[in-house]
This record gives structure tokens, C-alpha cells and sequence, in this order.
């Protein structure tokens, strides 16, 4: 299925938008979003828009303080030019990766935000499916 879509925060910021850019191809098994959004894709048909408010319990989930973690500054030699902000990908033990966000740098050690950016986000969609 081929879809354009839009997603807000509450406040109005655009967080992703592909209207202005080829369509998305997407399929069930990619897991680009939650099994809400996936579930109403189901049933709109071609040309058809649908909007809708997904809640961060129906979405990404809430925002949890656990998943914030102090790595030793050490671990981050690599990168000269480290500043909050950065997402910077981690590899797994079972070899697969997760992003985090560097949320704070002090002496001797960096605090990373393992959550995911949506995670107690309530979000707008805006989809249009093409095909």
C-alpha cells in the first residue's frame, strides 16, 4: 500500500510529513507504526484521508526514566565533536542496534535517552492513501 502522511505534536509542530515527497511504500511487517495506525490503514481505501489522534499509551508508549543512562565519557572517544542532542546509534549484545539521544554531557560521564522520541507523545496523523 502506498500512503502519504503527516505527523503534529500537540503544539503543531510538523514532526514528519511526506506530502511533498514520493509516496511511502509500506507494508504490514515493517513495524513504521503502532498497531492502531497499522489497523486503520486496513480499511481506508485508495484516495481516501483519514486523521487521527494516537495517545502515547496506543503509540509509542510513555516516556520512561529508566531508559535514561549514564555511559562513562570514555565509551565515547570517537566522537570529537559530542554534543547534547545527537542521536547516535548502540549496538546490542544480540547484534542489533537502538538509537539514543545524548541528553547530557558532564565531567566524566554522558547521559543517553534510550526512549523512543514519540514515547508520551500525543500524536496527529494525517494519511492519504495513493495505492
Amino acid at each position: 500500500m502506498k500512503i502519504h502522511y503527516k505527523i503534529t505534536l500537540e503544539d503543531g509542530t510538523i514532526a514528519e510529513d511526506t506530502f511533498a515527497c514520493e509516496t511511502v511504500d509500506l507494508n504490514e511487517e515493517d513495524g513504521l507504526f503502532p498497531a492502531e495506525i497499522d489497523s486503520m490503514l486496513q480499511h481506508i481505501d485508495i484516495d481516501m484521508t483519514y486523521d487521527h489522534i494516537l495517545k502515547p499509551e496506543n503509540g509509542w508508549g510513555l516516556r520512561d526514566p529508566e531508559n535514561i543512562h549514564k555511559l562513562p565519557i570514555d565509551d565515547f572517544e570517537a566522537y570529537a565533536d559530542l554534543t547534547e542532542g545527537m542521536i547516535l546509534n548502540f549496538d546490542l549484545p544480540n547484534g542489533d542496534s537502538i538509537p539514543g539521544a545524548i541528553v547530557n554531557i558532564t565531567a566524566g560521564q554522558v547521559f543517553v535517552d534510550f526512549n523512543h522520541p514519540y514515547a508520551g507523545q500525543t500524536l496527529h496523523f494525517h494519511i492519504k492513501r495513493t495505492a
